[in-house]
């Protein structure tokens, strides 16, 4: 299993909308004109607004850059759901430029679907499989705000695992959605009780400590029972500070997981063939968690 540092794209919120249009580059590299495609089909959910598509153009690096200047235009969007043949248009959102959804479609676990992007220049596609669903026992509460105390958390409110593959690849992912200027440390860094920065507390990015995941396989999630889960202990670790964080536990597909590992450049490795950036799939629960003290 490992743990990862990665920036802002990958907030597993899924609010695509808040997603960096722009990819890594050094500054002084050639400018390349390139469809860029950020987005995460969610299994059992309608590809609704909020799980938008984002589809944009990149910009030179030395001009400003303004997403309602970089989302594509002058295109077609379409999903097709392979296994039934069943193809739908995506539609901008006129009130966020880039994002592209189709609420009338339903994604399915297990389920195959292929993106086609289509401008007068080029042709952009991506497939995912959705994964299995993972199937998540806890006590915490996947509609409503969980106050919890960071004291032995795991063991009091443990997360139960099962899933029908060993192999399975699985991301556990903890946010927290406060500001340094709020973030308050639950053990003292150094003597402080808070941040002195917004570097020391994510980089300036969405990076350790306040944006931790780790990926695995199923097996390496914990010690596997006779009935084939495994219980997560190990999760409350992840937690650096009081306040505000979603947790979310899932199963992703291979494009998800080649994005969240490569360490540089891993809009190339999102599975975007004739463009860059990453179109992946995960099932699995996500969890709003507010860490009081006791």
């Amino acid at each position: 299993m490992t743990g990862k540092r990665y920036g802002a794209f990958v907030l597993l919120g899924m609010l695509i909308a808040s997603f960096p249009a722009c990819v890594e580059q050094p500054l002084d590299a050639e400018y390349e004109d390139e469809i860029a495609v950020f987005g995460f089909l969610r299994g059992e959910t309608a590809l609704d607004s909020a799980a938008a598509i984002l589809i944009t153009r990149t910009q030179p690096l030395k001009e400003l850059y303004t997403l309602s200047e970089a989302a594509l235009s002058g295109g077609t969007v379409t999903m097709t759901e392979v296994n039934t043949g069943l193809m739908v248009s995506l539609a901008g959102d006129s009130a966020r430029p880039g994002l592209f959804y189709n609420e009338s479609l339903y994604i399915r676990s297990g389920y195959t679907y292929r993106l086609q992007i289509t401008t007068p220049d080029r042709q952009v596609s991506a497939e995912t499989t959705v994964p299995e669903s993972l199937r998540v026992t806890s006590a915490l509460k996947d509609d409503s705000i969980n106050v919890v105390s960071p004291d032995r958390l795991s063991q009091r409110v443990p997360l139960y695992l099962e899933h029908g593959d060993s192999e399975q690849l699985i991301v556990v992912d903890m946010n927290c959605r406060e500001t340094w200027e709020t973030a308050e440390y639950i053990n003292p860094f150094f003597g402080r009780t808070r941040p002195g920065s917004d570097a020391e507390f994510g980089g300036g990015e969405d990076t350790p400590p306040k944006h931790i995941t780790a990926v695995g396989r199923f097996r390496e999630m914990g010690d596997i029972d006779p009935d084939g889960g495994c219980t997560i202990s190990w999760y409350s670790s992840m937690i650096a500070f009081y306040g505000s964080y979603t947790l979310t536990v899932a199963a992703i597909d291979d494009n998800y997981h080649r994005y969240l590992t490569r360490t540089s450049h891993p809009e190339m490795e999102g599975g975007i063939q004739g463009g860059i950036g990453v179109f992946g799939s995960l099932s699995g629960r996500r969890y709003d968690l507010f860490v009081a003290r006791q």
